[in-house]
This record gives C-alpha cells, structure tokens and sequence, in this order.
C-alpha cells in the first residue's frame, strides 16, 4: 500500500493520493483518517483514492446476501465490502471512476451542518469537474449528480466521533453486463446512470479527471481548511516575515505536478483568531501565487512602489 502526500499546508489540511491494491484497503484509510483527526493526530485530509481490483460495495446498514450476488463475485475474484456510509450498492472497476475522500472536523466552518447543504458543497466541486469536461449537471437533494436525469456521481457521507467524511465517485465509464452479473440490487441501473464519457463521446482518463479535480479546488472566497491551491507538486519552506505579534507571512516554493505548468512562488498570509471551532487559532486571510515568469515583473514594481511611494531606501 502506497499513500503519497501531495501538498500539505499551514491552514490544517492537505491533498493526498493513495494508491492500494483493492478497495477495501481505501476504506480502511477512511476509518485510520477518521480516528486519528478525531484524536488531533493529522490534518484534514482531501484524499483522491486508487485501486486494482473491482470491487462491490454496499451500505453500512445494508444486508450483503440482499444486495449482491455473492457467489459470482467469489467466482470471478470480486471483492465484496461494506462502507462506513450508507451508499447505493454498487460494483467499481479499477479504470471507470476517479474516487475521493474528504475527512474533516465536524466544527470546521466550510462545511454546512445541515444535511442537503453539506451535500451540495460537495456537488460544487463535482459540478465544475464535470463543466471542465464539457458537461453540465443539475443537483437533486438527498445526494444526487444528474445529468439528464441520470446519476453521473455518488456522493456519501457519515458524522461519527466529531468527524464527517465524504466519499464521492465520478463515473468515467459504465459497464452494465457486470453490474447485472454481480449486483442483485440493480436499483441505480434502472434509474438510470451515465458517465462522462456517454456524455462527451471522448475517452476521459482518470489522469485528466484528477488534474480537474485538483484545480476546481481552488476557491479564494472560502477560509480555512476548505481553501486547497491548485499547485501540488514538491514544495520548498523560503521564510516568514512577522508583521505582528499575530500577523505572519510565509512564502513557499511549489514545483508544478503537472507537465506544462510553472514553478511558483506562494505567498499566504495567516492571523490569530479566536473564534475559529477548532485546536488551532491561525487561519489563512489570504494568498497569492506568482508563477516563475512573473517573479521579476513583480520586484520590480514593489522596487518602484518603495521607493516612489512609501520612501524607502531599497
């Protein structure tokens, strides 16, 4: 098993990839997450989850024998597992879906606690995933992504020991002979899904979902743990300048995780405040990321700007 941190920063929280050999092995990760930000050892996590072998998955409150036809999936090497939420039973295949994980304290202020609207914040994100791809989807309460009135994403959750974690797929493909073959519970099937390629008529690799996934993260009008920067590569700690005894710059260095992209420079500002619902106090007011071309341009009109203006000697 495999889990590589992406990004991790000041604001309590970071963008992990994990890679295991089946799907069971993410759930238990789920549960490690959940206990250990329940006891303060880790951050809040944003976790994009991988797998090898196909998998069946049904809900916490469900009864296996009801929902899934055992016997075929012991034949053909199906692992059959039950999840933490109460989620549609569904059959997964390694390459048809991009899975993610979003673990974090149930007093985190990003995240609505009413039901619907907690949903909805994740809907967003998939949401403007989905508009990345040419696709655009509609959402209806409890928890359903449809496009065309039929569902392109699975959203779930549960709320136990002070934490909440969502689990969300984004369908990429559909293979219906398997859902009949290892499914007794064909109940999504005959509601209808689809999957975004049905929807573009183009071949979409997780690779690309993942890339939209990560920047469709970027929200600069949200505060706290919910605000993730699209840049996730290696990064390098340059320095701090306090500005006061509760008012601290720091300044990063990020190498791009994707081909084609720049190196930056981050700058985040953090401060002091007590009325943030959880153990740490410092909060992130705001930030800029300055990509490598741009580096001098911007010296030099704070060299201009000091000079000129606020009559410093540089």
């Amino acid at each position: 098993m495999n889990e590589k941190v992406e990004k991790q920063n000041e604001e309590k929280f970071r963008i992990v990839t994990s890679k295991t050999n089946t799907f069971p092995e993410q759930l238990a990760l789920d549960e490690c997450q959940m206990n250990f930000l329940e006891q303060e050892r880790i951050k809040p996590t944003f976790r994009i989850n991988y797998f090898k072998r196909p998998c069946v998955v049904f809900g916490f409150f469900k009864r296996v024998n009801e929902e899934v036809n055992v016997e075929n999936c012991k034949k053909a090497g199906v692992d059959i597992c039950r999840t933490l939420t109460n989620c549609e039973t569904f059959y997964k295949e390694p390459n048809s879906e991009i899975n993610f994980t979003l673990v974090v304290d149930d007093s985190d202020i990003n995240i609505p606690i009413d039901l619907i609207e907690s949903y909805e914040k994740i809907f967003t994100l998939i949401s403007k995933v989905l508009e990345g791809c040419n696709i655009k989807a509609e959402f209806k309460p409890l928890n359903n992504v449809l496009v065309n009135n039929k569902r392109i994403a699975l959203i779930n959750q549960v709320r136990k020991k002070r934490v909440i974690i969502f689990n969300a797929s984004i369908l990429l493909s559909i293979n219906q002979e398997e859902i009949k073959k290892f499914l007794k519970n064909t109940r999504l099937l005959e509601e209808g899904i689809t999957s975004i390629n049905e929807e573009t008529k183009n071949k979409v690799e997780q690779k690309d979902v993942e890339k939209l996934l990560i920047e469709k993260r970027v929200n600069y009008d949200e505060k706290g743990a919910a605000k993730i920067f699209y840049f996730t590569g290696e990064s390098k700690f340059v320095g701090k300048i306090d500005q006061g005894k509760q008012d601290t710059l720091w300044i990063d260095i990020f190498k791009p995780h994707y081909l084609g992209e720049e190196e930056i420079v981050r700058i985040n500002q953090t401060k002091h405040d007590n009325l943030i619902r959880s153990s740490s106090k410092y909060r992130s007011v705001g930030a800029i990321a300055v990509k490598k071309k741009s580096i001098v341009n911007l010296i030099r009109l704070l060299r201009d700007v000091a000079k000129e203006d606020l009559k410093l000697n540089v």
